[in-house]
């Protein structure tokens, strides 16, 4: 994984990580102990297709992009991982090379977990390898789901989507998003993003100017959003 001078230590980690969080008592500190975090910028690849899997990661408020990359260069979004997800967990299966490219989408913190201990961890805490095949199958059942959703659904339904999946990745509701990685998510050049974004803006959903993206009011994003948002939601296998 990259390991930039914006990626440097800066504190121990105190919580944010949902699966993290949720796990009991005794072992959240088995797992803690090996952590730091560090902040993320953008544009930032935090792993590259097909390099070694040396760390695995635990967004706390940054949302990393998970691409599919395609022989001409064109990449496209098939996960948004926040702080509802763990990148790298693909390792509890023995997988030793990165499958996909992560970039950081939002700029935040993570914390970073070297592979070997990580692999330590799943054997000593059952609780920590029960939570991290949850994810996975949650992995699984969301990029199924959005299989159907990309036949089935217009740009802005997938957009209100995206993006309300993206509020609960990060934790809060304006952030700086690059036209590039909206386009990414939804499969269009970055000059066609706006117009993705016009129906959102003029019922006041959400504020789009520049990179700067805002939620007005997710009660108006909820029934433009496509059904995949609340289908994915409601399938999610909990951390414990």
């Amino acid at each position: 994984m990259a390991d930039s001078d914006e990626q440097r230590p800066s504190q121990p980690y105190d919580g944010g990580n949902i699966w993290l969080d949720s796990l009991p008592a005794a072992d959240r500190a088995l797992v803690v102990r090996h952590l730091d975090v560090f902040e993320t910028t953008v544009p930032n690849c935090v792993l590259m297709r097909g390099a070694p899997i040396e760390e695995v990661l635990f967004p706390i408020d940054t949302v990393l992009s998970v691409t599919a990359d395609l022989r001409m260069g064109d990449a496209y979004e098939v996960a948004a991982t926040g702080r509802q997800g763990i990148v790298g967990a693909e390792v509890l299966a023995g997988i030793a090379a990165a499958p996909r490219s992560v970039m950081v989408q939002i700029e935040g913190h993570a914390a970073r977990m070297p592979r070997d201990a990580f692999l330590r961890c799943l054997d000593d805490s059952r609780a920590l390898s029960g939570a991290v095949q949850r994810y996975l199958l949650n992995r699984l059942y969301t990029a199924e789901q959005f299989v159907a959703c990309n036949f089935a659904h217009d740009t802005t339904q997938r957009c209100a989507r995206w993006i309300l999946m993206l509020i609960d990745e990060v934790g809060r509701e304006a952030f700086e998003l690059r036209a590039d990685f909206l386009g990414m998510m939804l499969g269009l050049p970055p000059r066609a993003v706006v117009d993705a974004t016009v129906p959102l803006n003029r019922v006041r959903a959400l504020r789009y100017e520049g990179e700067e993206l805002q939620v007005l009011d997710r009660n108006k994003l909820l029934p433009i959003a496509c059904e995949c948002y609340e289908e994915q939601r409601r399938f999610v296998l909990q951390p414990r």
